[in-house]
């Protein structure tokens, strides 16, 4: 870790994929830093993620809030390809498929937990008692129905969505292309919850002839919240409003006033054990599934329309999508031909497997082998499913054999890292 410093100013790099600016000292004897991660070059997701992690080590302060012990960094800023959201750092494997079955829910402008329940029961531990099964404050429904809430169900709200895509439709180069999070009538002082959203503000520019997307929040942990769900929530949010707008694909800002891990929580444990150790390793992929003649398999998930029929298309798909889970019945594999978008397609594969998964992961594993394309998160959701197996060595070398076969072009000069990622991960 280079460290270079002036009288005024620091600026400390990590890993050459980010840095600490640090002001002048005030009064009180304290330097305002700002933490940014952007390396320019890759954009991969799994290096800011262990970088965020030594710079939570090195200049994270502790503090206690709602009387839980926290170390945090702020404010953070990092700049993200939203083509590259899966994470591979070893010791981390986050339940993929429920990170992408709650940003299908957000898009569905969902916000009940008895749909979500079955890819991620554990949201329920911020479920409202007063709520009747719906949460304070989904996504789903700040972002499609804006104004609708559990306490005012005669309010149907707005689709914040739609607006985008029509303000930027009228204007391309409109200032005003938000979506807001926080609702002051429901996430007040004097409402008592436990669950106010983290993500507050998205915003849309096309600029440069590409589409941005910037999101402020205020609170997130590094483990659960950025890395585990919103990076996927919203990047496949960004790639939706570009295809609907026909926009190329820019860059994804994240901005967060509190970076932080939970001292106590046993994931912070292993991943902090794995820093002192110099062990934080990712696996990386992006490098190699970037090139054009691989990802270009992978390009028909998003198909640039540029017209409203496309918003129509888009709001069809995922309430079919939410539709076809929503009972207890897994869906059969034929009906994933009542999708044109293909990344749509792919979520139903996705979702089906992992359902199928609960009772025999050598099932889940053989049909998603015959379904599911999208390299990058098979390799997590295969970590899972090693998981799942109680980590069985005749189930890894079945694991070994699917992705060979899926995928040789890939996985056959790297096959090592990959199974080791998923092994060891």
């Amino acid at each position: 870790m280079n460290l270079l410093s002036s009288r005024t100013e620091e600026i400390i790099n990590l890993s050459g994929a980010a840095s600490v600016v640090s002001g002048s000292s005030s009064q009180s004897g304290y330097a305002p830093r700002m933490f940014l991660f952007s390396s320019g070059v890759d954009f991969n997701p799994s290096r800011y993620y262990a970088d965020a992690i030594t710079a939570l080590i090195e200049y994270g302060e502790r503090l206690t809030a709602r009387g839980t012990e926290t170390v945090e960094i702020r404010p953070v800023s990092f700049a993200f390809n939203s083509e590259k959201p899966v994470t591979f750092l070893f010791g981390r494997k986050p339940n993929v498929v429920g990170a992408l079955a709650e940003a299908i829910w957000v898009l569905a402008g969902r916000g009940d937990f008895k749909w979500i329940s079955k890819f991620n029961s554990n949201l329920g531990n911020y479920l409202d008692n007063w709520g009747d099964g719906e949460f304070n404050a989904p996504y789903g429904h700040r972002i499609r129905r804006s104004g609708y809430h559990p306490k005012n169900r005669q309010e149907e709200g707005r689709d914040q969505l739609l607006d985008v895509v029509k303000r930027i439709s009228k204007d391309n180069f409109t200032r005003e292309a938000v979506i807001t999070l926080w609702n002051p009538l429901y996430d007040s002082s004097e409402n008592i919850s436990k669950d106010f959203p983290c993500n507050d503000l998205i915003m849309f520019k096309y600029r440069n002839k590409v589409l941005d997307m910037t999101v402020i929040n205020r609170s997130n942990d590094i483990h659960w919240g950025l890395f585990g769900v919103n990076i996927y929530q919203f990047s496949i949010i960004h790639r939706f409003v570009s295809m609907m707008l026909g926009m190329k694909l820019g860059t994804y800002f994240h901005y967060t006033d509190s970076l932080h891990y939970y001292v106590e929580n046993e994931i912070s444990k292993g991943m902090l054990g794995l820093a002192h150790g110099r062990n934080l390793h990712f696996l990386d992929l992006y490098s190699v599934y970037s090139a054009p003649e691989v990802y270009a398999k992978d390009m028909y998930l998003f198909q640039p329309k540029g017209d409203m029929d496309s918003f129509e298309l888009f709001n069809r798909e995922v309430s079919l999508l939410i539709y076809l889970f929503d009972n207890d019945k897994i869906p059969e594999a034929i009906q994933a031909n009542n999708f044109e978008i293909g990344f749509f397609k792919e979520c139903f594969h996705l979702f089906v497997s992992y359902l199928m998964a609960k009772d025999n992961v050598h099932e889940a594993l053989k049909y998603s082998v015959q379904n599911c394309n999208m390299l990058d998160y098979l390799i997590s959701y295969y970590g899972f499913l090693y998981r799942k197996s109680k980590r069985s060595n005749s189930f890894l070398c079945e694991i070994k054999a699917a992705l060979l076969h899926k995928r040789p072009d890939l996985v056959s000069g790297y096959d090592n890292g990959v199974t080791s990622y998923i092994e060891n991960g």
